[in-house]
């Protein structure tokens, strides 16, 4: 229902009062605390859509072509807004209004949502470094070493470039397709279950393996693209 801020609860620590017993067995009722927090600041993504008084009077003896005018500018403003989204998520330095990115929340050391990551290492991913002719391998290997228990990634996302040289490193009889993507317009490849999809805005030579489970995207319910008053812009025609 919104707030003054996005709260989100998190739980790094395990209830220690889980365990066997026999049938006769007590079951420990220690209070627990494995409760953590971390919040973040509402950011705001807009924009407006002018239109010159006589650009509108020229088009309005046809209706249809101030609807195809209209619908141009809308279609031009939607657009620029998911641009701005996808850079924004992106971003190696966001901007002072901007959310946080993928790139700095997989960031193994900043602050993100309050938590320090420098002194909070449950709250850290997961970062290597790789190169070489057996990446692929490496992955495999990286893959292995931050799945946690049942809970592990379910995408991958990587450049262009790298996307291609994965393919080239699979057999042919090797290269899977998450179907549910792939039926979604995204094309991909699956390593170890793990679907790797190719994103322009991704850092060049960089793959982020995300479990987005984890990973949200927030919007208030009265700010949800809402629509202002059309007004008068003062000084134009």
């Amino acid at each position: 229902t919104g707030g003054s801020e996005i709260w989100v609860p998190l739980a790094p620590r395990t209830n220690s009062t889980v365990g066997w017993m026999t049938p006769q067995g007590t079951i420990d009722t220690a209070i627990q605390d494995p409760i953590e927090a971390g919040s973040w600041d509402w950011r705001i993504l807009g924009g407006s859509i002018a239109i010159l008084k006589q650009e509108f009077d020229l088009n309005s003896d046809s209706p249809h072509r101030l609807i195809n005018l209209m619908d141009a500018y809308k279609k031009q403003a939607e657009g620029s807004m998911r641009e701005s989204l996808v850079t924004a998520l992106w971003a190696a330095v966001p901007g002072a209004n901007d959310p946080d990115s993928v790139v700095t929340m997989v960031d193994n050391t900043g602050t993100i949502g309050t938590i320090n990551g420098g002194t909070e290492t449950w709250w850290r991913s997961s970062v290597h470094n790789r190169a070489g002719s057996d990446a692929a391998l490496s992955l495999d290997n990286i893959y292995i070493q931050i799945i946690a228990s049942t809970d592990g990634p379910d995408i991958a996302l990587t450049t262009d470039a790298l996307y291609g040289k994965l393919m080239n490193l699979l057999d042919a009889n090797q290269r899977f397709e998450d179907s549910k993507l792939a039926d979604s317009g995204f094309k991909n490849i699956s390593v170890m279950g793990v679907p790797f999809v190719a994103d322009k805005q991704a850092p060049a030579k960089s793959v982020y393996i995300l479990n987005t489970d984890h990973i949200y995207l927030y919007y208030h319910p009265d700010w949800n693209f809402s629509i202002s008053q059309e007004v008068e812009v003062p000084n134009q025609f």
